[in-house]
């Protein structure tokens, strides 16, 4: 048989921020009264993020950078990270990884916030910055060339034409006398 339990039938108070004491009263079909307090405890612990890896203030080029984390948390249920201040979320499994190859090619140059996040089955969220910055070298003047080695090549060849023409002048010169 079912029934709405009545006012102050069902009394619940908080001991502390973890636990939860429930005192359930109910009454059977013959009228008699029976109750039973109950515990229930309350997951309010945010899992707890630590990066190892990338280091604070790192410098990365056109590669991203690899991740070593480790999460304090018995129910975690998800784990994500984010570069561009959570519009795109990626997640992952385990706490070795990398960031994102795409991700990290649209990202512009400067200082970039990569976040984690860590969620646990009571619906928690920790997370964790660590800044980074990314910075791509520029490209050669010429595509495919170093500048200052094809202006040196450039300089020797034309010292050694000029000798080779003054040369060929004098030598022309000491003929004709």
């Amino acid at each position: 048989m079912k029934r709405k339990l009545k006012e102050n039938e069902f009394h619940c108070f908080l001991i502390n921020s973890n636990d939860i004491t429930s005192n359930i009263s109910l009454f059977n079909s013959l009228g008699h009264l029976g109750f039973k307090d109950v515990q229930i405890s309350k997951d309010t612990v945010i899992p707890v993020i630590i990066i190892y890896h990338p280091l604070e203030d790192g410098i990365f080029r056109n590669t991203p950078p690899d991740f070593n984390i480790s999460i304090i948390e018995e129910d975690l249920v998800s784990t994500w990270y984010t570069i561009d201040g959570g519009i795109t979320n990626y997640t992952f499994t385990g706490t070795i990884g990398t960031i994102d190859q795409d991700a990290w090619n649209v990202a512009l140059e400067g200082q970039i916030n990569i976040t984690f996040y860590a969620q646990d089955s009571a619906g928690n969220i920790g997370t964790t910055i660590v800044h980074v910055t990314k910075s791509v070298p520029s490209e050669p003047a010429i595509p495919g060339y170093n500048l200052f080695l094809l202006i040196g090549v450039i300089s020797v060849a034309s010292i050694i034409i000029v000798k080779i023409q003054k040369t060929k002048f004098f030598k022309g010169k000491i003929e004709a006398v």
